[in-house]
């Protein structure tokens, strides 16, 4: 049966090893190159790398408009593979055989977390590129993916009834996206890893986790899609003419984007696939009704990036929170939190 102990033994040993900085790099690729083959002979790991996140794309492909596709289909599946690799890699340095060879590199606790966030670097960049290659492919093709929401009437289509210029894409911004839900996600569970002594049951707190996100993460409806002639974001609650007052936070629902620490990082990113995005039908104002539809139908300007400062202070805010997020779970994850060695 495992046992939770506080390691001071374990401090102390690491302190007996003093390792040169060459020594270190070898011993973190080569806990990096075990941990790769480790899980390339898992099957159910190789499906939730590459064929989970594929599931995803096409499942809301069929429901969701291919613009607004961005932070569900792609960001929902970084969250699930960083928290599930980073719980078997973890908790499986503590079985025999594992166990064994980290002992023979010779290597530190915040090394095995390091070498943890490179595989998990590795496999996630495969498999979004892998995701994003068939996405252009299908849509490109006109199979799989809409061009508007399935629900909406033909009668009254939705602003997001786009085809999506991918040669007017942000990459770039992209990359930025992918690179900082990682890496908070990381953070995340790195967190919470001291609350769970083995690996079912941190499972099934990602899963949780997964659906909350889903829910109250901010994946499905953008927060800030007014967009104005200079390449700014405005959430809808947020107009200087008027003196609208920006996003409040006045009921408990408004609050469960907090718990979720990527939740501003999507709202910024949502609607990231609608730069040069073109309107497949024109929107014809026939009553008051459309002039909505016909304000957000415009396509974005492709000088627009997504760090551009607001007018709208609550965009700035959700601009900034990422960081905040980063950099306080990194500091307790890593700086705070005494690590803890599971012994049979």
């Amino acid at each position: 049966m495992n046992k939770i102990n506080i390691i001071d033994k374990n401090k102390e040993e690491n302190k007996k090893i003093n390792l040169s900085l060459e020594e270190k790099i070898n011993s973190l690729f080569s806990l990096y190159l075990l941990q790769v083959r480790t899980l390339l002979k898992i099957p159910m790991m190789i499906f939730i790398i590459f064929a989970l996140p594929i599931i995803l794309l096409f499942g809301l492909g069929v429901l969701l408009a291919e613009s607004v596709l961005f932070v569900s289909a792609f960001g929902l599946p970084i969250i699930i593979i960083t928290g599930l690799i980073f719980g078997y890699l973890y908790y499986s340095s503590t079985n025999t055989t594992f166990h064994k060879n980290h002992i023979l590199t010779k290597t530190s606790s915040l090394l095995l977390l390091l070498s943890i966030l490179m595989v998990i670097l590795t496999f996630s960049f495969l498999s979004t590129s892998f995701e994003f290659i068939l996405m252009i492919t299908f849509t490109k093709i006109n199979w799989i993916f809409n061009d508007s929401w399935v629900f909406a009437s033909p009668k009254h289509p939705l602003p997001s009834s786009m085809s999506i210029n991918w040669s007017s894409v942000p990459f770039g911004q992209v990359f930025y996206y992918w690179l900082m839900t990682l890496l908070i996600s990381f953070a995340f569970f790195s967190l919470f890893r001291i609350f769970f002594k083995n690996n079912q049951t941190f499972s099934m707190f990602v899963f949780s986790f997964f659906l909350y996100t889903l829910c109250f993460g901010c994946v499905t409806t953008p927060t800030f899609d007014l967009i104005q002639s200079d390449g700014q974001l405005w959430s809808r609650s947020f107009s200087k003419n008027t003196e609208m007052p920006t996003i409040q936070y006045d009921k408990w629902s408004d609050y469960t984007s907090f718990l979720t620490p990527e939740a501003f990082l999507n709202q910024t990113f949502f609607t990231i696939l609608y730069v040069g995005a073109i309107p497949t039908k024109p929107v014809i104002s026939t009553d008051g009704l459309n002039i909505l539809f016909e304000t957000h139908s415009k396509v974005l300007p492709e000088h627009f990036v997504y760090f551009k400062w607001s007018d709208d202070p609550s965009y700035n805010i959700a601009l900034i929170l990422p960081f905040v997020y980063l950099a306080g779970m990194s500091f307790i994850s890593f700086g705070v939190i005494k690590e803890i060695k599971f012994s049979r």
